[in-house]
């Protein structure tokens, strides 16, 4: 367990007299629990899924990686995610693809920043793409900065039954980010004027990551009935991209710290 275990053609094939359950679609993904037998996560080629699963992937599977995007009203990975499975990763070079298995955890994640995604993707004011739910609490959206993976969009199911919508700013020099964090704060009201909705401000001295953040006004967690997380949706939806627009409007730049 914890493990990947990376199936090859070469493995015998589903004992004969052996059928698959039916599913809607016709691609049943029950296989995946026989193949995967003990292991936490399970590494196919898309063809090593035509032969084990007896199905036959469409031509969007293998262009397409938002094919696999773990969607619970997307009727293939409905299929996969109905019987405990999740995409963790595709290697659309390779042509392959690790499936890892649920938690009760990591499906209510799924699902609940898969409705947040589905009515965010219909706002014509967000036009960027959507990464795969993958059964974490957060999400990552975008990076609005000069340097990849320092300043970063991303939304989170955080303690305390909290959810936000959070610029997170990790640069690898610790005073690069308070620097950055710093040309922020200096507009605080300005910026809170424009999105309407106050911020939280998170400096965080002793670590080398620094915070804002718009917190959602209600208590909610990824275990959350269907209609509320509905709302936290809509929200999500009018605020997100006005969030994205406010913070890259100040067009961080870092300099070299002293």
């Amino acid at each position: 367990p914890g493990e990947t275990e990376t199936v090859g053609l070469g493995d015998p094939p589903m004992a004969e007299g052996e059928a698959e359950e039916e599913s809607p679609s016709g691609q049943s993904w029950t296989w995946l629990n026989r193949w995967a037998a003990g292991a936490d996560r399970v590494s196919f080629p898309f063809s090593g899924i035509e032969v084990f699963g007896q199905l036959n992937l469409p031509a969007e599977a293998r262009a397409h990686r938002s094919w696999w995007t773990n969607d619970e009203e997307a009727l293939q990975s409905a299929q996969w995610l109905d019987v405990g499975w999740r995409v963790v990763s595709v290697n659309m070079t390779t042509g392959s693809v690790i499936f890892g298995r649920n938690t009760g955890r990591e499906q209510a994640c799924i699902s609940s920043f898969s409705a947040i995604f589905r009515q965010l993707a219909n706002n014509p004011e967000w036009t960027l793409p959507l990464p795969s739910p993958a059964g974490r609490t957060w999400q990552r959206l975008t990076n609005i900065g000069e340097d990849v993976n320092q300043e970063l969009i991303e939304v989170s199911f955080a303690k305390g039954e909290r959810f936000r919508i959070s610029l997170y700013i990790d640069a690898p020099d610790p005073k690069i980010s308070k620097q950055l964090f710093d040309t922020l704060y200096m507009r605080r009201d300005e910026l809170e004027r424009s999105l309407g909705a106050s911020l939280t401000w998170e400096r965080n001295p002793h670590r080398r990551a620094s915070r804002v953040a718009l917190d959602y006004p209600q208590p909610i967690s990824i275990y959350a009935d269907e209609a509320a997380i509905d709302e936290l949706a809509a929200w999500v939806t009018e605020y997100l991209p006005r969030f994205t627009a406010v913070m890259r409007s100040v067009g961080l730049s870092p300099s070299t710290p002293s």
